[in-house]
């Protein structure tokens, strides 16, 4: 059977370094930056897997002469997001994207196949009020865990200086990062009502039965909706794997009888 396949995905870049006057409120101009930002790694595993995938700089061959050389792992992620049909980020919609999408046109990488994207943090601001959208928040407030501490700045100066214990953590806190975001879409998943319709991406025959947020079958009717217009009334199911509620496609309503819409 088809499935879709969902990419749980988060990257960790070097700060941009830049000459500046002061330290509150700066106007930094183009001709100040002495070193741009790059992707120093990347995390991801497949939704519902065991591994975690993780590339870094150090990983390749390259480091050794230019330790701001991230071919190599944005090469190795354009492959990997060739082969999703889903990729789950938390503020990916307004960093990770488009962050990896500039890394990827400045080395000349071809675009990779076109995905629908999932943004917790979206997810978060739309349906639910919690005290803070930071990842490390909502994780602890679902207890599901927290970020891996650190030492802050020191960590992120010490894999660009290329010490090895803080690239070591800089990956570890990053896994850690995508093992939590799966955990966090897994409990808003059913709340998510714009979630993409994953029927569409299965095989015919199960994609029409299947829950539209997870994928499942063991889906039952739970009364009808009557859409917004009041002109249309379809049945309404609900998945008992995943909790979500979905409509089916055939209008139930008999437009000729219907009372005018008030």
């Amino acid at each position: 059977m088809k499935t879709p396949r969902i990419l749980v995905l988060d990257i960790e870049t070097a700060p941009t370094m830049a000459y500046v006057w002061g330290l509150f409120k700066q106007f930094i101009n183009t001709d100040m930056i002495v070193t741009d930002w790059y992707v120093l790694c990347w995390c991801a595993k497949w939704l519902g897997e065991d591994e975690v995938m993780t590339c870094a700089l150090p990983d390749y061959d390259t480091y050794k002469d230019d330790k701001e050389n991230d071919y190599a792992v944005m090469e190795e992620l354009a492959g990997l997001l060739d082969r999703a049909d889903i990729v789950i980020t938390h503020n990916g919609d307004a960093f990770d994207l488009p962050r990896i999408n500039t890394r990827m046109v400045y080395h000349g990488i071809e675009p990779y196949s076109p995905v629908r994207s999932i943004d917790t943090l979206k997810v978060a601001k739309k349906e639910f009020a919690f005290s803070s959208n930071k990842l490390d928040y909502i994780a602890q407030f679902l207890g599901v865990g927290g970020k891996i501490k650190h030492d802050g700045f020191p960590l992120w100066e010490g894999c660009m200086s290329g010490d090895k214990a803080s690239w070591k953590n800089m990956v570890d806190y990053c896994a850690n990062d995508v093992q939590i975001l799966e955990d966090v879409y897994l409990k808003m998943r059913a709340w998510h009502h714009g979630h993409p319709n994953l029927g569409v991406y299965m095989d015919d025959r199960y994609g029409e039965l299947a829950c539209p947020k997870c994928g499942s079958d063991w889906v039952v009717k739970d009364g009808t909706r009557v859409h917004a217009t009041n002109l249309s009334k379809f049945q309404r199911y609900r998945c008992k794997n995943c909790g979500g509620y979905s409509r089916g496609r055939k209008n139930l309503a008999d437009r000729k009888g219907l009372s005018p819409s008030v």
